[in-house]
Formats: structure tokens, sequence, C-alpha cells
């Protein structure tokens, strides 16, 4: 089988609708992660991720991020490479 030559990422669900099915799976890895880890709960985990999440998703939005991928280069705003 041919390795994927190209990855895409639907970060405004414009392609495809994933928010029940991406929030089923956050529930379920909090409960996994605070099975194994003795302290911690589901909804902490599940706080922590959410907080993390829309920061990430905040400074995406106001271009102060920038993203590097192995050796494709640093992606900037509209997807633009620089190497």
């Amino acid at each position: 089988m041919a390795a994927p030559s190209v990855v895409l990422f639907d970060l405004d669900d414009t392609l495809l609708e994933t928010h029940e099915a991406h929030r089923a799976a956050v529930i379920l890895c909090c409960r996994r992660a605070a099975e194994r880890h003795p302290g911690w709960t589901p909804a902490a985990l599940q706080e922590a991720f959410v907080r993390t999440y829309r920061t990430l998703e905040a400074q995406l939005e106001a271009g102060s991020l920038r993203m590097v991928i192995g050796d494709i280069g640093e992606i900037g705003e509209m997807g633009e490479r620089s190497q």
C-alpha cells in the first residue's frame, strides 16, 4: 500500500461534521486515562483538553502560531509553504 501523499485537516468542519464524534472520543479518552491514573478525573481531563484546544484554535485563527511539519517546512496563513 502506498503512503499518503497529502493529509487534509478540516479544522473548521467545512468538509465533515465531526463535533459529536469528537466529543464522544474526548469523553472516552478522558475516562480511560483517569482509570489508569489515580487522582485524575474524567471531568478535570476534559476541562484541560477543552481549555487547551480553545487556546490553540484562537492562536491559529489570530495567525500567532505557525506549524512546522517534518520536511514540508513552515505552514503559515492560507497554507503557504516557506523553506
